[in-house]
């Protein structure tokens, strides 16, 4: 019985709603945990209704075809710890040892007054060119303790949703004093405000800014036809249809593009922003 147990926590799947990131569930298929992982994977998984499917990116299905068993939008400390806790392996691919694309997720704010520029590392700042002032470990350590918010908030329905909206604007204000516009965790606070003012029943007067914020990064980081990019397009798109005028065509474009790489043209959210 103890195996049987462990080896559904090692190889069951969490069972995601792919328009919001939330986990609804578990499952085990048989034919998708054979697949080994890796954060730069060859292809990812999307669930449609009562179907999972298997997506590949760049290359044909083999018997080498990976998955990623961990969200790409951690950073690589964050991944390797569940990775280790759950299924005890240690994950050495290209993403992980990619450090430059580590130390622009863990990136912090300039301190330095009226600039707008962003620190990633030790380097110094982009804009400016003035030393760090934050050092990487603090930033690391701020951008794990607001993950770890975020996913509290996921598994907690504590807030309706403009409570909930004002709650993660003021989060971001805590925030955005110390960590960058790309860094990780500003990403995925700024996708769940984006998602909480798709829903509120009044319409945010900054809506067309919230909508978009932090879409160019996550293209920068995981690039078009990554689901992750596929959901934070598909929430800007819905954020902007509330709008009078039409949605940015940019960005609609961009969304069904990335969608019918990452979900295929039959898929609900494909259709539903050929539709828009």
């Amino acid at each position: 019985m103890i195996a049987i147990i462990c080896t559904v926590l090692c190889n069951a799947f969490g069972i995601i709603d792919d328009k919001r990131a939330e986990p609804i569930g578990s499952g085990l298929f048989v034919g998708l945990a054979k697949h080994n992982h890796s954060c730069a994977s060859t292809s990812h998984v999307v669930f449609e209704k009562n179907q999972v499917l298997l997506r590949g990116r760049d290359a044909d299905y083999s018997k080498n075809t990976t998955i990623s068993y961990v969200s790409r939008m951690l950073p690589t400390s964050e991944r390797q710890k569940s990775i280790r806790n759950v299924h005890f392996i240690t994950c050495r691919c290209e993403m992980c040892r990619n450090d430059d694309l580590d130390f622009i997720g863990l990136a912090s704010r300039c301190q330095t007054i009226n600039c707008s520029g962003n620190v990633k590392g030790s380097n110094p700042c982009g804009v400016c060119k003035r030393p760090a002032v934050i050092p990487i470990e603090e930033s690391a350590s701020s951008t794990s303790k607001l993950i770890d918010i975020l996913d509290n908030l996921h598994k907690s329905n504590e807030f309706d949703s403009t409570t909930q909206y004002d709650y993660l604007q003021n989060l971001r204000k805590e925030y955005i004093r110390i960590l960058a516009d790309c860094n990780v965790a500003i990403l995925q606070l700024d996708e769940q405000i984006a998602y909480c003012a798709s829903d509120l029943k009044k319409i945010p007067d900054n809506l067309s800014e919230v909508a978009v914020r932090g879409c160019q990064h996550f293209i920068n980081r995981l690039g078009i036809g990554s689901p992750e990019v596929t959901r934070r397009l598909y929430i800007a798109c819905k954020c902007l249809s509330r709008l009078p005028s039409s949605p940015s065509s940019e960005i609609h474009q961009l969304a069904i593009q990335s969608s019918i790489l990452s979900h295929g043209e039959d898929h609900s959210i494909t259709k539903y922003l050929q539709r828009m």
